[in-house]
């Protein structure tokens, strides 16, 4: 694991697919962890919403299976395994983390929203798309101001994503992100 420096003297490590064995891995990022330090993990949330992923929705909670790699795979794309909060909370206490808090994180989503967000992010990367128009598709490129001029083919799925900003954390959530001390 490679842990950069950040501001304030801070450390930083950005990690996909960390925990393929969770114990393995997070007393070694508590050995890491400075006193007094906080790790921060967000990890794909089992109760995610049905519109986020029909497909595995029904398939996990009919056959008690998922798609696991592919176009299907919907929220379970690169991932081994999703979490409940509590079985994230006791993973980071029986590493010895403490004060731990979990939150979720993304309730409301158009349907097959995981296919959206793969396409935004394949427009953000291919070179031969206009700027300008890569600008209209990046939610933090430009102002809420800029992004009102003119027509944004994303717009409808920013302003649908602003429920998110009163959402009262009760329900299905797309992920968890937990904080917590060493």
């Amino acid at each position: 694991m490679k842990i950069a420096k950040g501001k304030n003297g801070g450390k930083f490590a950005v990690l996909n697919n960390f925990l393929v064995e969770n114990r393995s891995f997070l007393d070694g990022l508590l050995c890491d962890c400075p006193e007094n330090g906080r790790v921060v993990l967000s990890v794909p949330h089992i109760d995610y919403p049905f519109l986020w992923d029909p497909v595995n929705w029904i398939l996990q909670r009919v056959l008690n299976t998922h798609i696991k790699s592919g176009f299907w795979a919907g929220i379970w794309n690169q991932h081994i395994r999703l979490y409940s909060s509590k079985n994230l909370k006791n993973v980071l206490e029986e590493s010895g983390f403490k004060n731990i808090k979990v939150s979720k994180l993304t309730h409301f989503s158009l349907p097959f929203n995981h296919h959206i967000i793969n396409l935004g992010a394949r427009i953000l990367t291919n070179k031969n798309i206009p700027s300008v128009l890569k600008k209209k598709v990046s939610k933090f490129s430009s102002s809420e101001k800029e992004q009102k001029k003119g027509f944004s083919p994303f717009g409808i799925i920013f302003k649908f994503d602003s429920l998110n900003d009163n959402w009262d954390g009760v329900g299905g959530a797309v992920s968890l992100v937990a904080v917590g001390e060493k």
